[in-house]
């Protein structure tokens, strides 16, 4: 990957982003929901619905998947991927983060658990393609 994007949300670069609400809803975002509100509530309304601002009722409202931290959620995001590897890595340096994700030969990231790593390589492949 040849940028680090930043989250929309909280401005946090993506190789530094924690395994949150915050990289749920910009994973979301990048498998194409559309937000109701983040910041006192977990609820998005999915692109299908037919929402222009109006109250829902209730109807059409979803919590946010726990992409970052949930592995069946995070496999969701990439498992129409034909080019999609998860190696747990050795590592020497202590960085924490002992989980590659490789989505494409220049879409590497890594986390310390699989769903994060998967959620974070998901959202750099999205943005790689969004701004090629």
């Amino acid at each position: 990957m040849s940028t680090d994007p930043t989250c929309p949300h909280c401005q946090t670069l993506l190789s530094e982003h924690e395994a949150n609400r915050c990289l749920n809803a910009w994973a979301a975002e990048c498998a194409g929901w559309r937000f109701v509100a983040l910041g006192c509530s977990t609820s998005i309304v999915s692109n299908r619905q037919q929402w222009r601002g109006e109250p829902l009722r209730g109807r059409g409202l979803v919590p946010i998947p726990r992409y970052s931290a949930d592995i069946a959620a995070a496999m969701g995001l990439v498992s129409p991927n034909r080019h999609f590897r998860l190696t747990q890595i050795n590592d020497a340096f202590n960085t924490g983060e002992p989980w590659q994700v490789e989505l494409a030969p220049q879409i590497v990231q890594c986390a310390p658990t699989p769903a994060h790593a998967i959620t974070k390589a998901y959202i750099a492949a999205k943005q790689e393609k969004d701004d090629g």
